[in-house]
C-alpha cells in the first residue's frame, strides 16, 4: 500500500482557495468525479511507492459532466499553492493540464505535483489523474508515486480501459494492442473489466483460453460408490519357473 497518501494528500490548502482544498480532498479519498466508485480495482508497488488504480464511476452522466466541467477549471485556478500537512510540513503544490487521447464523450486529465524538503533534500509527489466518460458510464485512472511518474502510462490505461479500446483490441482476434504512439517506459496496470492490462499493452479476454471450473469434492460415500461400479483390476500373470 502506497504510504505517500496520508504523508502529502492529507493537507490544507489556503482558506482563500476552496477549489484547491477540495482537489486535495478527492485525490486523497480517490473520488475525483465527487463519489464513491462502484468498482476499484488498484496496483501497489511497494518498492516503487507507486499506485495505479482504476475505478468505475457510478454518477449519472450529468452528474459526471459538472465534475469534469470542475476539473478543467483547476490549472487556471490552482496552478500553484501551497498546502500544509497535519504535521506541519509545507509543500507547494502545482496543478496542470494533462492532455488525453481523443476518445470517448467528455474527458479531462490533471498532473498534480506536491513539492517538500525532507532532512534538507526536495521530495516530490507526482499524480496523474485521469476522468473519462463513454456514454452512460464513465472512469478514472490514478497514476502516483515518489518516483517518475509517465503520463503514457496514464494515458494507455485510460484508452483501454474503456469500453471502444476494448472493442479495437477484440476486432483484432484478441491479439495483443498498442495504444498510439507506443509505450516509453515498462509498467503495469489493472486488471480491467475485460481484460489485462500489462506493461502498456492490452490482450482481450475474448483470445483468452476458457477457465476450467473447479473439480467439486466427493463424498466418501460418492468415492464407496465409484469404487464398487469400477471394474474388478485383472490378476497378473506369474511368469512360468524354469
Amino acid at each position: 500500500m502506497a504510504t505517500w497518501r496520508d504523508g502529502f494528500l492529507k493537507a490544507s490548502a489556503p482558506v482563500a482557495l476552496p477549489d484547491c482544498q477540495r482537489l486535495l480532498d478527492a485525490l486523497y479519498s480517490d473520488e475525483l468525479l465527487g463519489a464513491p466508485a462502484r468498482a476499484v480495482v488498484g496496483l501497489d508497488d511497494g518498492y516503487a511507492d507507486a499506485q495505479l488504480r482504476y475505478q468505475v464511476s457510478a454518477q449519472r452522466p450529468a452528474d459526471v459532466d459538472r465534475a469534469l466541467a470542475w476539473l478543467r477549471t483547476l490549472p487556471q485556478k490552482c496552478r500553484q499553492f501551497t498546502a500544509t500537512t497535519a504535521r506541519g510540513a509545507v509543500q507547494t503544490v502545482q496543478v496542470a493540464d494533462s492532455r488525453l487521447p481523443e476518445f470517448g464523450d467528455a474527458r479531462q486529465g490533471l498532473r498534480v505535483t506536491l513539492t517538500r524538503e525532507e532532512a534538507g533534500q526536495p521530495v516530490t509527489l507526482t499524480v496523474d489523474a485521469a476522468a473519462v466518460r463513454v456514454g452512460q458510464d464513465a472512469f478514472t485512472v490514478t497514476n502516483g508515486g515518489l518516483a517518475d511518474v509517465y503520463t503514457e502510462v496514464t494515458q494507455a490505461v485510460a484508452e483501454l480501459g474503456g469500453p471502444s479500446g476494448w472493442r479495437r483490441c477484440a476486432s483484432r482476434g484478441g491479439r495483443r494492442c498498442e495504444p498510439p504512439g507506443g509505450c516509453h517506459a515498462p509498467a503495469r496496470a489493472p486488471r480491467s473489466p475485460r481484460g489485462v492490462l500489462r506493461g502498456c499493452r492490452a490482450r482481450s479476454a475474448r483470445g483468452a483460453p476458457p477457465r476450467r471450473a473447479p473439480r467439486r469434492a466427493r463424498s466418501g460415500r460418492a468415492r464407496r460408490r465409484a469404487r464398487a461400479a469400477a471394474p474388478a483390476p485383472r490378476p497378473r500373470r506369474r511368469p512360468a519357473g524354469p
